[in-house]
């Protein structure tokens, strides 16, 4: 799961009742919301549950909360929820889900939610207990002359992807294989080197050969727009 980015954090002010919080171990969590004298539980399939912020998201006057739950480990996506109270009762509705990191920040006094993916960011603004759609800003997308694209499922029969591109700028193109590492359903793709093949563990679906080059050899691209170049010695990992 990825570090979560907190962009604005509330002042150091009492919160009205409900108030948020986990309880159980991990796998068995409960999210408790304590509502005067009532509590209300509410769980998840998934074995990790926490509460990112308590605010009044929403502008009701009423604390919410934004949860997150997840499967607890590596290589799994962050699902978002919004908690709050409605009517007396706990009403918790998904927001979107992501392996890149959330920010709740304030704009111009209303909450929002930024939420990266792989193909931009999404932002979502809060009414009437639920989160809805308010923007979404698109990556650019870098043109290659070659690539591969890894396609779900992943298994370790996934067979290897290849594609030619013209590495050292000597005028005859070599192969480029790329193999799917299972377990975390992105490409591994070896390139050739002075030193020998040097096999990258992208953390990338897509790979590919750009137009330019650095220290005299092809730059690569690893999903949208992360670059992968030459150092002289050997490539980078994707940034």
């Amino acid at each position: 799961m990825k570090v979560l980015a907190l962009a604005c954090l509330l002042p150091a002010t009492a919160l009205a009742a409900p108030t948020y919080t986990v309880e159980g171990e991990l796998g068995a969590q409960k999210l408790v919301v304590q509502d005067g004298a009532l509590a209300q539980r509410w769980g998840s399939d998934e074995g990790l549950i926490g509460v990112q912020q308590q605010a009044d998201l929403d502008g009701d006057g009423t604390p919410d909360a934004l949860v997150y739950t997840s499967c607890g480990g590596n290589g799994c996506a962050t699902d978002y929820h919004l908690a709050t109270v409605r009517g007396g009762k706990l009403v918790v509705t998904p927001i979107d889900s992501t392996e890149g990191e959330v920010r709740l920040k304030q704009v111009e006094g209303r909450w929002q939610l930024e939420v990266d993916q792989p193909g931009g960011q999404k932002v979502y603004v809060f009414a009437d207990g639920k989160a809805a759609l308010f923007a979404t800003d698109t990556k650019r997308v870098l043109a290659t002359i070659a690539e591969v694209k890894g396609v779900a499922p992943y298994t370790t029969d996934s067979p290897p992807r290849s594609f030619q591109a013209d590495v050292d700028l000597d005028g005859k193109p070599e192969t480029i294989t790329c193999t799917i590492w299972e377990r975390w359903g992105s490409l591994l793709c070896t390139l050739p080197t002075p030193s020998g093949p040097q096999t990258l563990s992208t953390g990338c679906d897509r790979f590919g050969a750009l137009a330019t080059t650095t220290n005299g050899r092809r730059d690569f691209v690893c999903n949208e727009d992360k670059i992968v170049r030459f150092d002289g010695k050997a490539y980078n990992e994707p940034r």
